[in-house]
């Protein structure tokens, strides 16, 4: 059985994981294995297209100086920032903590929420 239950959209990128993985034992393949997991629960989350409207409410909740900006940016070239992707997908009622969740098994999702705390 694979280490890596979260597949990545991609064919050729779940094979590199794969062989990646191959060159490692115990836990530090364990470790390489939660970050694809996690990754791999992340990627789909951030690949929304958020809309004009979406843009627009997320300049509303900025403060001055970033909203100007951003708007100077204008929406074309906001739309593949993260922040706006997961603004968008959480007026949605999808948080992405939330989101990946569901995806890793309970043990996964644990330790990769305390990464950074520790």
């Amino acid at each position: 059985m694979s280490l890596i239950y979260v597949k990545h959209p991609n064919d050729e990128q779940n094979k590199n994981q794969e062989s990646f993985l191959l060159n490692f034992e115990g836990a530090e393949q364990q470790s390489h294995a939660l970050l694809f997991n996690y990754g791999n629960a992340a990627y789909p989350y951030h690949r929304i297209d958020p809309t004009e409207e979406d843009y627009k409410m997320w300049l509303e909740g900025m403060p001055e100086n970033l909203r100007i900006e951003f708007k100077v940016m204008g929406y074309e070239k906001c739309r593949s920032s993260l922040p706006l992707k997961r603004f968008a997908n959480e007026i949605r009622d999808v948080g992405m903590d939330e989101y990946i969740k569901n995806l890793l098994t309970p043990e996964n999702y644990e330790a990769m929420s305390k990464i950074g705390k520790e």
